[in-house]
């Protein structure tokens, strides 16, 4: 039974250790190149694919934004859009900090959904 607990221990301190190791800079793959929307398709309810209505998927200052000031988005109308990133990924962690800004367009629902499928 002694043997049984200190296998288990020393066990558990390895795997807690690996655990901790984290990644690296290296192992990350940047999916926003902070130029352009490139590897992006946008996709806008009602239009065809990559079609970006008033350019409201943008990269400005090396953010990915979203920006309903163009005149095609003076009220909402179900014009919601979404990007898509072209290759799919089966294991991966997403980081990004989001903020709303300025006034809501007329007939919107204030909200922000990320959703990934594999």
């Amino acid at each position: 039974m002694k043997h049984t607990l200190f296998f288990l221990f020393i066990l558990t301190v390895v795997s807690t250790a690996q655990a901790q190791k984290g990644a690296t800079d290296n192992d990350w793959l940047y999916l926003f190149n902070g130029k352009d929307l490139t590897g992006w398709d946008a996709k806008v309810a009602g239009y065809p694919l990559d079609d970006n209505v008033g350019n409201a998927f943008r990269a400005e200052n090396g953010m990915l934004r979203i920006v309903y000031d163009q005149p095609a988005y003076n009220r909402f109308d179900g014009k919601y859009g979404h990007l898509y990133y072209k290759k799919p990924f089966s294991h991966y962690i997403l980081r990004f900090d989001y903020r709303f800004q300025g006034e809501q367009v007329p007939g919107a629902i204030a909200g922000t959904c990320a959703t990934v499928a594999s």
